[in-house]
């Protein structure tokens, strides 16, 4: 295994370009989204919150985080797959789908949110497995992504259940 992840790790070393790009987009539509879903404020104040929840400010830089690792799985998936058009395609669906929480989760629509984060979760599969092969690499860049998105599944079925 760590064989076949030291050649993977090679074959994306020339992906600085593509990181750059993908973090940037993904990091300015995060932010475009998160300062375009009016109410977060309001919102925030008058709903019981989970515990464990943090403050807004902590959700923002959270929320941040989550689409510059989707530019990073993007671009690790792009420069391990031999043929990435086909696992870009399931980032781009996990990265939209995650996109849409912010918007569904500060309007009340709980079960929406929390299916397009279940689904985003679950397209980004079939982006670390491709032709029958399995690229460690790819499904390392997602464990950070599943790791965020259960805490944001987690904040949007406490919140369903206690309001």
């Amino acid at each position: 295994m760590f064989k076949r992840l030291k050649s993977e790790l090679y074959c994306i070393k020339n992906i600085r370009v593509a990181l750059i790009v993908f973090c940037a987009v993904g990091a300015a539509l995060g932010i475009l989204t998160w300062t375009t879903s009016g109410g977060a404020g309001v919102f925030w104040r008058i709903m019981k919150k989970p515990p464990l929840t943090p403050p807004l400010s902590v959700l923002f830089v959270l929320w941040v985080m989550t689409y510059l690792l989707f530019g990073v799985f993007a671009a690790i998936t792009k420069g391990a797959v031999k043929k990435a058009s086909g696992a870009l395609i399931n980032a781009a669906a996990g990265y939209f789908l995650a996109l849409f929480w912010c918007p569904l989760f500060f309007a009340g629509k709980f079960a929406i949110a929390s299916a397009a984060l279940f689904v985003s979760a679950i397209v980004l599969i079939p982006a670390a497995v491709r032709c029958g092969r399995f690229y460690v690499c790819v499904f390392i860049a997602a464990v950070p992504l599943w790791a965020l998105e259960a805490f944001f599944l987690y904040l949007t079925v406490g919140f369903a259940v206690r309001n």
